[in-house]
């Protein structure tokens, strides 16, 4: 089949299609707007005064360069494989991938078609963001070094990401099941170097940041300023070249394998019970909610997803022992002090744990909305309240059981450390007000929305809000004078508040804040906040899947008296 040079058929229709979606230009002016009211609240925070001096200037414009780098990377992290995620599978599921492929179209054509319509709404949101940028350099305080590094970076994570997310869509059935397995690599790429490092330094065996650091976006992006002697342009240029290589690496593999996967016929699936770890536990009754006895006996995770969790569950369990390895070399060398190893392990694994349960909360009722099978469901004579009740309880108690390790780790720790033993009820607590928070908002998003990857994405960008935002907004946005205030608002995000709930348990720094009554507060916060997402989504959930639900009695009907003249 010969090749023909060009942009291709699939590349103009994929492009013309993109077009006219209004929600790429919606994210880019969120993106562009977010941008602006940063650099606002930068400069707002600075004292009142009739001149800013060329210091100060210069301060406003790093302080904006790191958040904008953070903010940048990030939403790039997020935005090229939710774009990529359904080019191949969604078509092999409708049907239009194999009149592709039947066609005088090559494979090149096909994938190379569709990585450069999906790759050009990221780069556009990269470029969008470039006025913005130059207008702050006229500030000072920001190198164009550092901009064209940023700039740099974030080209070869949109190359990267896209790629990734075609390649895996070639094998994977839905959409929702690429980005799961992407986002739980992304988490292990950049928080499994930290956990690593920590780990070292607790052992006592080195430090080796200065080689992990290299392979962390975050830290290249800010080495202008975190580390100036050592910053060097060609070590973005070689984080560049490494991304371009697996891309392409990844576009061969995908070129060479979407023929091959498409013709194969897929063997039927064999009916599995669900996972009989926590068979002892008492099932809910089959005659008091049916959809509650389903979603806890016969819901299973798909294929990709248990293959993730496990590959997950192996590395934190090595984490682990890494750690209780630690704790007991302190019990026996007192004078030891503890080091950040426990608090970032707990605080990586409920990031990643809510992180896959938020992906699962949207695809729940989702999947069954989209196969068809809640329509009958709808049929029934359940109420509306008790479907959507049965729904979250099957999420929630299947994401509950992240609360068990991390409160393992601190009744570990309490035997050395001298902390307090309440983490031992904070740490529960707060785990299951996060869980309860995912689930409402996935849940609440796969009732809104229609389609089955954009209710996973929503779900996502708004658990991203919450993790990412929470640390933002009071360190970086906000910048208190009071840096207890910024840790007690900062416990918002899981990551940082499962983290302090640890340094409670180990009581490492004395300069920490009271955490207690603060993790409380949030703990509170969550829950009212998932009961209030729960009740506006049984109130709107008829409306929008179309049932009909009268709850108005019939009226009696009134016996009129019939005056009959007797018959003479």
């Amino acid at each position: 089949m010969g090749w023909n040079f060009g942009t291709g058929p699939v590349f103009v229709c994929e492009s013309i299609i993109g077009a006219r979606r209004w929600q790429i230009y919606g994210a880019r002016a969120c993106f562009v707007a977010l941008l602006l009211l940063c650099l606002m609240s930068f400069t707002l925070r600075q004292p009142t005064q009739p001149i800013l001096y060329a210091s100060q200037l210069a301060q406003i414009g790093r302080e904006f360069f790191e958040i904008l780098s953070f903010t940048q990377i990030t939403l790039i992290l997020l935005a090229a494989p939710a774009s990529t995620a359904g080019s191949i599978c969604l078509d092999r599921a409708r049907g239009t991938l194999t009149h592709l492929l039947v066609t005088d179209l090559s494979s090149g054509e096909i994938v190379l078609g569709k990585f450069a319509a999906k790759l050009l709404p990221t780069l556009a949101l990269i470029v969008a963001g470039l006025p913005v940028l130059m207008m702050s350099a006229l500030l000072g305080g920001i190198d164009f070094e550092a901009l064209a590094g940023l700039f740099l970076i974030s080209l070869g994570l949109a190359f990267l990401g896209c790629s990734l997310a075609l390649l895996l869509s070639v094998w994977a059935g839905k959409t929702h099941e690429v980005l799961l397995a992407i986002f739980s690599l992304w988490a292990v790429w950049l928080l499994g170097p930290i956990l690593i490092d920590e780990a070292v330094r607790s052992l006592r065996f080195g430090n080796t940041f200065e080689i992990l650091g290299a392979i962390n976006p975050y830290v290249l992006a800010n080495r202008p300023y975190s580390m100036p002697l050592q910053f060097r342009l060609w070590h973005d240029l070689v984080f560049l070249t490494v991304c371009f290589s697996l891309s392409a690496l990844f576009l061969g593999i995908a070129i060479g394998k979407i023929r091959h996967v498409s013709a194969r016929v897929k063997r039927e699936a064999r009916p599995r019970r669900a996972s009989t770890l926590f068979a002892w536990l008492p099932s809910p009754s089959l005659d008091t909610n049916p959809v509650l006895w389903r979603e806890w006996n016969m819901a299973r995770p798909s294929r990709w997803a248990r293959v993730v969790g496990r590959i997950l569950s192996s590395f934190y369990a090595l984490l682990i022992i890494i750690l209780f390895y630690q704790v007991a070399k302190d019990y026996r060398i007192p004078q030891w002090r503890p080091g950040e190893f426990g608090p970032l392990l707990n605080g990586f694994a409920i990031a990643v744990g809510l992180l896959m349960l938020a992906v699962n909360s949207a695809t729940s009722l989702a999947e069954e909305r989209t196969r068809g099978s809640l329509d009958v469901l709808l049929t029934t004579p359940l109420s509306t309240q008790s479907i959507v009740l049965a729904k979250w309880l099957g999420v929630f108690l299947r994401g509950s059981k992240l609360a068990i390790a991390p409160t393992l780790v601190i009744a570990a720790m309490l035997t050395t450390y001298q902390g307090s033993s309440v983490a031992l009820v904070l740490m529960p607590g707060l785990i299951l007000a996060y869980a309860a928070v995912v689930t409402s908002i996935g849940l609440l998003m796969a009732t809104l929305t229609p389609r089955l990857g954009r209710a996973v994405a929503w779900t996502v960008a708004f658990y991203a809000m919450i993790a990412v935002g929470g640390y933002i907004v009071p360190f970086v946005v906000l910048r208190p004078i009071h840096n207890d205030f910024a840790i007690r608002m900062a416990c918002g995000s899981p990551f940082v508040g499962v983290a302090m709930t640890t340094f409670i348990a180990m009581d490492q720094n004395e300069s920490l804040p009271s955490l207690g009554p603060a993790i409380v507060i949030w703990s509170v916060i969550y829950v009212v906040l998932a009961g209030a997402l729960l009740l506006m989504n049984v109130m709107i959930f008829d409306r929008r899947l179309g049932r009909v639900n009268d709850r108005r009695p019939p009226k009696p009907q009134s016996v009129s008296r019939l005056n009959v003249e007797p018959k003479v």
